[in-house]
């Protein structure tokens, strides 16, 4: 049935890649595990004077760097050969689970206009408000793939204004204003679609209840 994008509930999070996540972990904890490494290196060595303390990080910085690069390269790696194994697993799961191109559906389309809120500009406001106020029905593969294109545009989207010069920005805006009105004219003839279909349909089903049980109040 369609769900309208606004109804509060919990969002499915985004799966995070096991490389990116153990990359990242590296990355922010390089500067307090040197700086903790070297205080232990002072507390034991202790130096008497200042030359005595650079001649002591000059030795053993190569080696802390190295030794801790050479871990978080390593795991990384690790995490880097696992990563397919873990998603031709999830890939599985969600192939025996019929809801779930329903579910990723309405994952992409959440995330979307989360992310959509750091892109200004009154034609995208209102195009994204279109697009929140409507009803999407994510079981159908059309919707589906609007809300993966919806969800890859917004992404590269913003993206493109942070790194933009200042002067590109502005034409950068109207191209995706115009993008996201692309996607919420194509919802709206889906949605169209949908509903010509479903009436469709309910007469149908009138017409034959007419003819096999008589008058119906259903008939028109």
């Amino acid at each position: 049935m369609p769900k309208d994008v606004s109804s509060t509930g919990k969002e499915a999070a985004a799966p995070v890649l096991p490389w990116r996540l153990v990359a990242g972990a590296f990355l922010h904890c390089v500067l307090p595990f040197y700086l903790l490494a070297m205080l232990a290196a002072i507390v034991v060595r202790r130096p008497d004077h200042v030359e005595a303390l650079l001649d002591l990080a000059l030795r053993i910085s190569p080696a802390l760097l190295g030794g801790y690069a050479l871990v978080a390269t390593g795991a990384t790696t690790f995490a880097a050969l696992v990563d397919p194994l873990l998603r031709a697993r999830r890939a599985r799961r969600e192939a025996r689970d019929p809801r779930a191109p329903a579910a990723r559906s309405e994952r992409d389309l959440r995330r979307a206009i989360a992310a959509s809120r750091a892109i200004r500009g009154a034609r995208t406001e209102a195009a994204i408000a279109a697009i929140t106020a409507a009803n999407w029905n994510h079981e159908d593969p059309g919707h589906q793939a609007l809300s993966r294109d919806l969800a890859e545009a917004i992404e590269s989207s913003t993206r493109a204004l942070a790194t933009a010069a200042p002067d590109r920005r502005p034409a950068l805006t109207e191209m995706i204003a115009a993008t996201i009105e692309h996607i919420a004219a194509a919802q709206a003839d889906l949605a169209i679609a949908q509903a010509r279909a479903d009436e469709t349909q309910a007469r149908i089903v009138a017409g034959y209840v007419e003819a096999r049980y008589g008058p119906s109040q259903f008939s028109g």
